[in-house]
């Protein structure tokens, strides 16, 4: 986009040096609707802070329409939300009553963050609305968890710090994130000591588990960390690096790195369930490509559950089993079969193997099995 091409051009003209997130912030296209973005824009444009009741509700009008063009586009909710904070703290009674007000805010922060869980106004409107609650530890706490995951480890322990500062027992939930912006900041001795009372009050915390094996390992531990890594399979038994991988593809880029690298040591597997195909069973990129493009799979889950999925030709895919029906597209990354379901999640593609069935006996007479971050699935070529 033109708007992006200057952004490159003054901060290079400046010699700023953007952080790996700055510069997904500005590789990343909002839409691909531009109908979409003109509405989000002029919404914008409408309601600047601290706007009166009138640009107010031309901007949520605005705000509205871009949504409804495009449901996926998660900026305009987050417009909303802030609108409707502003709406709650000044009192505006004639647009929202406060009640009204508050729940909307919540509401679409929460819609925001569900579309892109890294979107840094829904993060900032639900941090206001604590601090607006009373809740001013979590509102503190909130904000150290995004600068930890995006690189400002520094400046989040300082957050967080300030965050546990009024309350000596502060609630477990509290003290996950406090362990894991400790572990950002490479103190694994801070982090395992909110982490580990944090896990005894949630023992079913998936996170918990996962950071205290990552401090764990850093430290060097293996026995502890091996031990976090088999809690964590026990409650979560596909997880696996490229999950998370997949899953964290917002943080920045060294601070998942580091993650991974750590979860890898304690053991945690690189596949779901532990799952390693020998690399001559692999299908290379012509044998994928023969066995999707205008193909229909038909097999089953490593649950046992049923599927059919079918390719066109353009690389469309519909895919279907007994309580799910969605849609998306399927294209080749080397030996990679990559799938993006219609709607994802920061328009995220899951990308995995396919290998030959070389298991015996083979997994119910099913010819192929598809790794991918979070599936294992058995299937032949339907008939």
């Amino acid at each position: 986009m033109l708007q992006d091409d200057v952004i490159r051009h003054v901060t290079g003209a400046m010699a700023v040096r953007l952080t790996d997130v700055e510069e997904n912030q500005i590789d990343r296209i909002p839409t691909d609707n531009l109908e979409a973005y003109d509405f989000y824009l002029r919404a914008e444009q409408e309601g600047a802070y601290f706007g009166d009741l009138d640009s107010f509700r031309k901007a949520l009008f605005l705000y509205q329409r871009a949504i409804e063009i495009d449901p996926t586009f998660t900026d305009p909710y987050a417009g909303i939300a802030r609108i409707a904070v502003d709406v709650w703290r000044n009192d505006y009674n004639n647009l929202w009553s406060n009640a009204v007000a508050r729940k909307i805010a919540y509401d679409a922060a929460g819609q925001s963050l569900d579309l892109d869980p890294g979107n840094a106004r829904a993060h900032s409107m639900l941090a206001l609305l604590q601090l607006v609650d009373g809740r001013t530890a979590e509102a503190h706490a909130n904000l150290g968890f995004v600068l930890a995951l995006s690189g400002h480890a520094d400046a989040a322990v300082t957050v967080i710090e300030t965050a546990l500062r009024p309350d000596p027992t502060p609630t477990p939930n509290l003290q996950l994130l406090a362990g894991v912006v400790y572990y950002a900041a490479r103190d694994c001795t801070a982090s395992i000591a909110r982490l580990k009372p944090a896990a005894d009050a949630l023992p079913d915390a998936e996170p918990a588990h996962e950071y205290l094996a990552a401090d764990y390992a850093d430290r060097g531990d293996e026995k502890n960390a091996r031990r976090e890594v088999q809690r964590l399979l026990e409650l979560f038994p596909a997880a696996n690096l490229n999950y998370y991988r997949y899953h964290y593809d917002y943080w920045d880029t060294g601070e998942l790195r580091h993650h991974l690298d750590d979860l890898e040591k304690a053991g945690l597997p690189s596949w779901p369930f532990g799952v390693e195909g020998r690399d001559e069973d692999r299908l290379d990129e012509e044998e994928l490509e023969a066995l999707t493009r205008a193909k229909a799979w038909t097999g089953r889950h490593r649950n046992g559950t049923r599927f059919v999925q079918q390719v066109d030709q353009a690389g469309n895919v519909a895919y279907q089993s007994a309580d799910i029906f969605t849609t998306g597209t399927a294209y080749l990354d080397s030996s990679m079969l990559c799938q993006r379901v219609d709607g994802a999640v920061l328009d995220r593609a899951i990308c995995g193997y396919v290998y030959r069935n070389a298991s015996e006996p083979r997994q119910a007479g099913e010819a192929y099995v598809q790794v991918s971050p979070d599936a294992l699935k058995y299937f032949s070529l339907k008939p």
